[in-house]
């Protein structure tokens, strides 16, 4: 089970779920395919995945694009969202994977 940044056991899931549907806030989803992968953003053109990555409740996949790899780096660097604490399988869920 992950744990917070004070300890604390936590349910990623939720955590994730909740910070994804703040982002959304009902808004309009609207998917966006390029030719390397498809975003899903919301109306005002904000990348929910680049976001979800940006607060650490995501990670970037470099199979599909590596345009959130960055990201992802500030985000884990910064102990953004799941980061801030600690994860059984830390290494397997960092994006940098194929």
């Amino acid at each position: 089970m992950p744990r917070d940044a004070q300890g604390a056991v936590y349910h990623s899931g939720i955590r994730s779920t909740d910070a994804l549907t703040a982002l959304i806030h009902g808004r309009e989803i609207v998917c966006r395919k390029t030719a390397a992968a498809r975003y899903f953003t919301v109306d005002g053109g904000l990348d929910l995945g680049a976001a979800m990555v940006a607060k650490g409740w995501a990670v970037a996949c470099q199979k599909y694009s590596k345009d959130h790899m960055a990201i992802e780096d500030v985000a884990r660097e910064g102990r953004a969202g799941m980061w801030a604490g600690t994860l059984a399988r830390l290494p397997q869920l960092s994006g940098h994977f194929n």
